[in-house]
Order: C-alpha cells, then sequence, then structure tokens
C-alpha cells in the first residue's frame, strides 16, 4: 500500500448524459459507482480523497475526506489543485496524487503501484488499448499544486495541462481497464458485468 501517494477521486461532473445525475452515487448491481471505485482503491492507497462539490454530507458514509473546487465550472484540474492543496497540508510526507474519475469503477488493482513505479519528476498517465487515460494518472505534488494558478487564468483541458509539465505513460493489458460510464448503455454493460463476477 503506497503511503507517500494519496488518491483523489473526481466527481465533479454533472452526468449529463445520464440525465445530470450525481454520477458517484449512481447505482450498479445494489451499489454506488463510488462504493465499487473504493473496494478496488482502498487496499492500494492509505489515503483517498473525494474531490466534489456540492453538499458533502451526502458522502458521510464513506467515511472520506471531500474538498471542493474553489473555482466554480472549471473542471476537474481545479478539483485537482484543490486536493493537492487539502492533502499537502494534511498529510506533510505526501509526495504525489494519483486521480481517477469516478465513473471508472473497476479500476486495476495494481493501478496506484504501477503508476508509482517509473521513477520521474514528469505525470504518469495510465494507458489501455492504446489509449491514454489523461485523467488516470500519477501527479508529482508540485506539480498538482501549480495547477491552481493556470485554472484561476483559465486552464481547463486536462491534457494540454499534462503536456505542459510532461509526461510519461504506462500500459495496462486490459482493454477496458479504464471503462467509464457516461451513458445508460455504459451502466447496463457493467451491471451485467458485476453480477456475472
Amino acid at each position: 500500500m503506497q503511503e507517500t501517494c494519496a488518491v483523489v477521486i473526481l466527481a465533479g461532473g454533472e452526468g449529463r448524459r445520464l440525465g445530470n445525475v450525481d454520477k458517484a452515487l449512481v447505482m450498479a448491481a445494489g451499489q454506488p459507482l463510488l462504493a465499487h471505485s473504493l473496494a478496488r482503491l482502498r487496499p492500494q492507497a492509505q489515503f483517498i480523497v473525494l474531490s466534489a462539490n456540492g453538499a458533502p454530507a451526502r458522502f458521510a458514509a464513506f467515511g472520506l475526506p471531500v474538498v471542493a473546487d474553489p473555482v466554480p465550472d472549471a473542471g476537474p484540474l481545479a478539483g485537482i489543485a484543490a486536493a493537492a492543496a487539502y492533502c499537502a497540508t494534511r498529510w506533510p510526507t505526501l509526495r504525489a496524487l494519483v486521480t481517477i474519475p469516478v465513473d471508472v469503477p473497476r479500476p486495476p488493482p495494481d493501478l496506484v503501484e504501477r503508476l508509482a513505479q517509473p521513477q520521474t519528476a514528469d505525470i504518469v498517465v495510465a494507458e489501455a488499448d492504446g489509449r491514454r487515460q489523461w485523467a488516470v494518472a500519477r501527479w508529482p505534488l508540485a506539480a498538482a499544486l501549480a495547477l491552481a494558478e493556470p485554472v484561476n487564468a483559465g486552464l481547463r483541458r486536462m491534457e494540454e495541462a499534462v503536456q505542459a509539465v510532461g509526461y510519461t505513460t504506462v500500459s495496462f493489458a486490459q482493454a477496458d481497464a479504464f471503462h467509464n460510464i457516461n451513458t445508460p448503455d455504459d451502466l447496463a454493460q457493467l451491471e451485467r458485468t458485476l453480477t456475472q463476477i
């Protein structure tokens, strides 16, 4: 289990294609998406933070610190910057963050370990089936903290922010390792997968 790295679950999206729902709390096989994510992530990291806006009390049952974006409608980069500031204050030994969207409910069980392996000051981006997953990445804490200024200046694109810092990739063999839940069809497919396990 990683003790110098915190996981930040990005749950600030509006879930428009699922009917403007709170994706973290969308039910699949009897449990919210957030619960499925945590089942995979809790064994991997000692520290986990939820980046989410709105009333934090709705997540009380999960026992996670909830950090809101200081800049409204600024996207996941604002969430990463806010989570980095929180983590740096609460856990001074931290050196990095691993970010993952809440709508990726079945991340690989070795995600945090493998993203931590490259000895680099760059951001480490997960890749599967030839596609880079810009929001699934290991950020050096300093780089995540430094996002605050460009986000305040209008930076919104995750890929642009990662490329500005510099990055390397780690490939995962499972083609669907980072399949995310955006539509009712995606949710139905997840239900089928979970009930067959």
